[in-house]
């Protein structure tokens, strides 16, 4: 009866490393181009509004509504930062900061009335905490992508 360790040769560790980094940068590009689509997404559809000759306005919102998408792609990164074992914290702890933004910003709109119009923003002075809130989630997801970053600078070493 053969052994683990027969199977356990030099080479064929080799060939388990190489493809375990190649499913951790595969999941690592994956993640950071789902992070970074809610951040850049707005940006560039506002730039495209403006080259047609109008304003250039930002959805400030849409990080939020594709909040989904950027946490499968947190998710991910986070995956192959533990894997790695480099970047761990930053990865996770933007998350968590980008959970509390958008969970308590939401919930304060929700207590505030705000969410459901029955008051209007300028009557409310929780307004701009709620405003704070939202970029304080971008800016979240932003560390999040830039730790994506690192994180594949870090594998092409």
């Amino acid at each position: 009866m053969m052994k683990m360790e027969d199977f356990r040769t030099p080479e064929r560790l080799a060939e388990m490393d190489r493809k375990r980094e190649t499913w951790v940068i595969v999941m690592t590009i994956l993640g950071v181009i789902l992070v970074w689509l809610p951040v850049i997404a707005p940006l560039v559809f506002g730039a495209v509004y403006a080259l047609q000759g109008h304003r250039f306005m930002v959805d400030y919102l849409m990080p939020a509504e594709l909040g989904l998408v950027a946490f499968a792609g947190a998710g991910l990164i986070l995956v192959a930062a533990l894997r790695e074992k480099v970047y761990r914290v930053w990865v996770a702890a933007s998350i968590a900061a980008a959970l509390i933004f958008i969970v308590g910003g939401q919930a304060l709109a929700v207590v505030s009335g705000l969410a459901d119009g029955a008051v209007e923003p300028a009557e409310s002075p929780w307004y701009w905490v709620i405003i704070a809130s939202l970029v304080g989630y971008t800016l979240a997801l932003v560390s999040i992508g830039a730790g994506g970053v690192c994180l594949l600078r870090h594998n092409r070493k």
